[in-house]
């Protein structure tokens, strides 16, 4: 006997096809209904984000950029002033210690007549009644000279006597360091 197959292979197979196509189209059309919801999320997005607003923090944000660049400027700058004032500082000579030790030890029968500071250069005038503390007060500056502290090059410019008022006259002149 002959077998008659009526339901064939072949229809099996379309319609397995059938539905893969089927299944494919429905996956091809959810992609483009969301890939389109997508986009017409981000197109609301966008036109309801007010641009002006974010323009306006942008210079804002630029604005507050330029403020901070001006005072960091101005803080290297003062920075590098107060840098150059430092050194200046530590290489001047100290006038007030200077003038201080010299000062103290000029004895209390002497008298300061002049106190003159030019160019890395002492003149000091003393007077006095007497010889006495006028060789204690050259005694004195030359130790310091010789200390080599605060002067070198210590000399006696002039030492003279004026006997209408008694009173001797010392100008000394020395170098500073």
């Amino acid at each position: 006997m002959n077998d008659i197959n009526l339901v064939s292979g072949r229809s099996l197979d379309i319609e397995k096809q059938a539905k893969r196509l089927k299944l494919l189209r429905i996956f091809a059309i959810l992609s483009l209904l969301i890939v389109a919801l997508v986009s017409i999320f981000f197109f609301i997005f966008t036109v309801s984000l007010p641009i002006n607003s974010v323009k306006q923090n942008e210079q804002q944000t630029l604005s507050n950029i330029s403020g901070l660049h001006k005072r960091l400027a101005s803080y290297v700058l003062i920075k590098d002033r107060l840098t150059s004032i430092q050194s200046l500082i530590q290489k001047r000579t100290n006038y007030p210690q200077v003038v201080n030790t010299i000062i103290s030890m000029v004895d209390p029968q002497l008298t300061v007549q002049s106190f003159d500071i030019e160019a890395g250069s002492i003149t000091i005038t003393i007077t006095g009644g007497s010889l006495t503390p006028i060789n204690q007060f050259i005694n004195d500056m030359l130790n310091l000279a010789n200390n080599g502290k605060l002067i070198k090059n210590l000399s006696i410019q002039s030492l003279s006597f004026s006997g209408a008022v008694n009173k001797y006259t010392l100008v000394m002149q020395s170098d500073l360091l």
